[in-house]
């Protein structure tokens, strides 16, 4: 299965903790696709720095494809993570290399090749993220993550682009009963598949009109929530992709989330590098 996520790549720094990781939802995607056994390639931008040869060999290790990574002068992205006991809160945000990042000719024939491809939006790099759904991709499954926090857009957002993607993922409070009722009416009314992420509370998947609920799993040891919906998406579209099963792919996505948020970093490996 061929799986392209198209995005961020952004270290996470925990400061308070004095610790650093890979992040970046278009990383973070890539690399639960391919740990759940997808060919994956990542469209993003890294700097000629140590952070982006840690990136460009965390790749190499996993087998992610990086012709689409490109490593320019320049800054790797880097953002700020605080954590409020086990929820993260974004602060200042250095796009380094990202900004004004935007597909290459190169790029859009590979996506024409792709079984899924996931694009996020972050109001930063909205341009790509526009870009990405304005591409005509018939044989493609196409996935916009709306996400939620700092960076994020209101839900309202999805008009603009209910004609461009096939699936939409929002991270939203089961208790804002307004987002909620918003998904559930525009999959009924587009014939698109929606996909609430609720946290603690689980998932609800609205396709067109039919709705499945998957509870999310006890976890004993919480640490950091970051990146727990990254890899729900990462799973969900590979398990719905082999067998058009969703509630097959809300239990593994679930599985896989719920294993995520009971470590530091999404990939629990501390980056020992200076990008000074």
């Amino acid at each position: 299965m061929k799986f392209t996520s198209i995005g961020d790549c952004c270290i996470d720094i925990y400061s308070k903790e004095k610790k650093s990781f890979l992040g970046g939802g278009a990383f973070n995607v890539a690399y639960f696709a391919k740990l759940a056994g997808a060919k994956v390639h990542i469209i993003s931008s890294v700097g000629k720095d140590a952070y982006g040869e840690s990136y460009l060999h965390q790749c190499k290790q996993m087998k992610i494809d990086t012709k689409f990574l490109e490593c320019i002068p320049g800054k790797t992205s880097t953002i700020e993570i605080t954590l409020h006991k086990t929820t993260p809160e974004y602060g200042a945000w250095d796009l380094g290399v990202l900004k004004g990042r935007l597909l290459r000719q190169d790029e859009k024939k590979i996506l024409l090749t792709q079984d899924i491809a996931h694009g996020i939006l972050f109001t930063p790099i909205e341009d790509l993220f526009r870009q990405f759904c304005t591409l005509g991709l018939p044989n493609t499954l196409k996935i916009g993550d709306f996400s939620a926090g700092t960076y994020s857009q209101s839900i309202t957002a999805i008009d603009t682009y209910a004609k461009g993607l096939d699936v939409f993922v929002k991270s939203m409070n089961k208790t804002n009963t307004h987002e909620v009722t918003f998904f559930k009416d525009f999959a009924k009314k587009n014939k698109k598949i929606c996909i609430a992420l609720l946290g603690d509370k689980g998932s609800i998947v609205f396709a067109h009109e039919r709705v499945h609920i998957c509870p999310a799993l006890a976890v004993n040891n919480v640490v950091d929530t970051s990146g727990a919906g990254d890899a729900y998406i990462a799973n969900f579209a590979y398990v719905y992709i082999k067998t058009k099963n969703i509630p097959l792919a809300m239990k593994k996505a679930t599985s896989v989330a719920a294993h995520v948020i009971g470590r530091l970093g999404v990939t629990g490996e501390e980056i020992y590098v200076n990008s000074s």
